[in-house]
């Protein structure tokens, strides 16, 4: 004959059983709704909620529905939007990559969208914003310019076109710059004729520069250095026809006398 304890110990695992199958009960349920709603959400439901995240600054919530819209919703009048506005929530979040790759993935699939033109100059500025020190590899720099040369030559009447000019200056500038510093490193190790060759790369290339004016005087003064004489006179020619009132006038006029010291004694 079993004791009370027995009879107690039984209706207590009675109890935790029941209570365990109504929290299951319950999950399961709301599970249930939850998978319900999401599937009763029309695109322009998801959308709706998505721009207020977005508005609201929520870029990550904003990211996972513009991203959900984009899988679950690519046929819908919304697609290209929520494209759209995905590569922008990368942008706001400086993931530069994955937005120049959002951007360019809305150009692929939706060639006549309304944002085609908008997703080219945000794939320029992306490069813009990865474009590193003038020291280091310059991909980036290089792909801005293409990129914005790309935009003005499509879009020449914009209001950005003026925008995307001084960008590509900068960019070009940075160009030129890590091209002069090069030719001051081979020139602090002795090595005239490699200085010469980046001097003449930045003025080959690079004539809108701030380095331009710079570079030929850096040429004038390796030729003097290692007295080539006749072409560093040939190079003061073009630089006194270039810029008539040059900032290194006085330099260049010590060298010519200097030169010209030099060749009497010869």
């Amino acid at each position: 004959m079993r004791n009370a304890s027995d009879i107690m110990i039984k209706e207590n695992f009675r109890k935790i059983y029941l209570f365990a199958g109504f929290i299951v009960a319950a999950l399961i349920l709301g599970a249930c709704g939850t998978v319900e709603n999401k599937e009763n959400q029309t695109a322009e439901t998801v959308f709706s909620k998505a721009m207020q995240e977005f508005k609201d600054e929520d870029y990550f919530e904003a990211q996972k529905l513009f991203d959900m819209m984009r899988l679950q919703y690519p046929a819908s009048d919304y697609a290209d939007d929520a494209q759209f506005y995905l590569a922008e929530t990368n942008f706001k979040r400086k993931e530069y990559i994955l937005a120049a790759f959002n951007y360019g993935q809305l150009r692929r699939v939706h060639p006549h969208s309304p944002f085609y033109q908008r997703c080219l100059y945000q794939t320029a500025q992306c490069y813009v914003q990865m474009s590193p020190n003038y020291e280091r590899e310059q991909d980036y720099t290089l792909k801005a310019i293409r990129t914005l040369t790309e935009y003005q030559t499509l879009y020449p009447s914009d209001t950005s076109y003026a925008e995307a000019s001084k960008l590509i200056e900068t960019m070009r500038d940075k160009l030129a710059h890590r091209e002069y510093a090069i030719a001051l490193l081979y020139l602090k190790l002795h090595s005239y004729h490699s200085s010469v060759i980046y001097y003449d790369s930045v003025i080959d290339s690079y004539p809108d520069s701030k380095y331009f004016e710079l570079s030929y005087f850096g040429k004038i003064d390796a030729y003097f250095t290692m007295k080539k004489y006749e072409e560093a006179l040939g190079v003061i020619d073009f630089y006194k026809k270039l810029f008539p009132k040059g900032k290194f006038l006085n330099e260049i006029k010590d060298i010519e006398t200097e030169i010209a010291a030099a060749q009497k004694e010869q």
